[in-house]
């Protein structure tokens, strides 16, 4: 007799968290798509006419398809693309998508080469690049859907970005908190525009937000977006250069904070909640 208990830890059992089901998603996919790519780049050879494909390609193609699955999966396994949480992937994940497309593309390359038939050599090489398309495709653009349902979702919730933020510092941590609002679900804000001394950042723009100049265009980018909060996310300038910078911030009406200092950046614990309200010694330049 099956008791309500026994059927419950049986329930539990194959009841998967979501994470594990993206991973099965992903790990399917990737299996589609791994084969798909070479025969798209054999498909192509031919000029999109299948009937013209010769049998002896279309049975390599076959017979090694089983074995190159296997060893993708593998591969992908291995390199963590199954463990990476997509929906802050950046550039570190799609290095590691690089990477596995060369090791892949050249395991294909010798084990069909030797152990089937030589291939057309445009097969060797968009069955790589339709293969890297089609693997990275799916997992940045998970990532865009989930930021935009987030959008989407504070919009209908009557949740509107009441922040209007001025960034100072295009550096390595002022990216690092434009990235944290961005993806923040919580942090009800938007980045209009950085301000960075250096020119050669001038007229350019970091993840869509325009740095618009100098520290002299303070003024004129608080009026010209209607901003009302200022973040000063340069922790390693020296004191006077920071006092210089906030005195000017200090003449509009914006709320200010800074990023307390540099040690954050070194143990990688920068996000918009480090941020703190402008002290005193901030705008008498003293050094700590």
């Amino acid at each position: 007799m099956v008791t309500k208990k026994n059927t419950s830890k049986r329930r539990s059992f194959w009841r998967l968290s979501h994470s594990k089901q993206i991973m099965l998603y992903l790990m399917a996919y990737d299996a589609i798509v791994v084969n798909m790519a070479y025969f798209m780049a054999l498909w192509l050879r031919f000029d999109l006419h299948f009937h013209v494909i010769p049998k002896i390609y279309l049975s390599a193609f076959l017979g090694f398809a089983p074995f190159y699955t296997i060893f993708c999966l593998f591969l992908f396994w291995k390199l963590k693309l199954y463990q990476s949480i997509w929906q802050y992937a950046s550039v570190a994940e799609a290095n590691r998508v690089i990477f596995a497309t060369g090791i892949s593309a050249t395991v294909h390359i010798l084990l069909i080469t030797l152990l089937f038939h030589r291939m057309p050599l445009s097969y060797y090489i968009f069955g790589a690049l339709f293969q890297f398309v089609l693997v990275t495709f799916i997992r940045f653009v998970y990532r865009f859907l989930l930021w935009e349902r987030a959008k989407y979702s504070n919009v209908h919730n009557g949740i509107a970005p009441a922040s209007r933020i001025l960034l100072i510092g295009a550096g390595d941590a002022g990216q690092i908190i434009l990235r944290d609002i961005q993806r923040s679900q919580f942090t009800h804000g938007k980045v209009y525009a950085i301000i960075d001394d250096d020119s050669d950042k001038w007229e350019r723009s970091i993840s869509g937000v325009p740095v618009v100049g100098g520290r002299d265009e303070i003024l004129s980018a608080v009026k010209k977006y209607n901003i009302n909060k200022i973040y000063f996310t340069i922790p390693s300038t020296s004191a006077q250069t920071r006092r210089d910078i906030l005195n000017i911030c200090k003449e509009t009406q914006c709320q200010i904070k800074v990023l307390p200092g540099i040690y954050q950046l070194v143990n990688e614990e920068i996000s918009v909640r480090q941020l703190k309200e402008v002290s005193v010694e901030d705008l008498l330049g003293r050094e700590p």
